[in-house]
């Protein structure tokens, strides 16, 4: 949970959806056990993600993301992610940094929902973009859900579809 990871290749995520029983990838990170580490994407994509965890909150490929955490460089595309409250495809919680970054698919959640990220509390997102549909409750957005005491700088979001 405290480790840097750097990708040196795209990743093939299309078979995400058969995983857990069909709930698709398991977050890394909870209200509890916090990722504190980071990831260098290099430019690389992940396709075809899948996450399907409706009853549960802090989804995304991190749940919850700690102070001094990063995430950089990366593209998401074609991703389906859906949870209930503080879910983003990328992090449903953040207090990191997410820099350099896209997002292209689909997402459903509850409360504090956003096509990025869920909550952004203390965090910053530079030069990030999301395209796509976003279905969510209260606090809910194409980039981000609900900022809280950090900040969004350069950024777009493009073709999106509330509900």
């Amino acid at each position: 949970m405290s480790a840097y990871y750097e990708l040196i290749n795209d990743i093939d995520a299309w078979n995400t959806s058969d995983w857990n029983g069909g709930s698709g990838f398991d977050p890394i990170g909870d209200y509890y056990d916090q990722f504190k580490g980071g990831l260098e994407g290099n430019g690389y994509d992940i396709i075809g993600l899948k996450i399907k965890r409706s009853s549960e909150s802090y989804v995304g490929i991190f749940g919850y993301m700690a102070e001094g955490t990063f995430i950089a460089n990366l593209s998401m595309v074609w991703s389906d992610v859906t949870g209930d409250s503080y879910t983003g495809s990328l992090v449903g919680y953040c207090h990191g940094l997410v820099n350099n970054t896209e997002v292209e698919g689909n997402l459903t959640g509850g409360s504090t929902s956003g096509g990025m990220v869920g909550r952004l509390y203390g965090g910053r997102m530079n030069n990030c973009s999301y395209k796509g549909n976003v279905t969510g409750t209260t606090y809910s957005g194409g980039l981000v859900g609900s900022l809280w005491d950090g900040a969004v700088v350069n950024y777009s979001v493009t073709n999106c579809s509330l509900d």
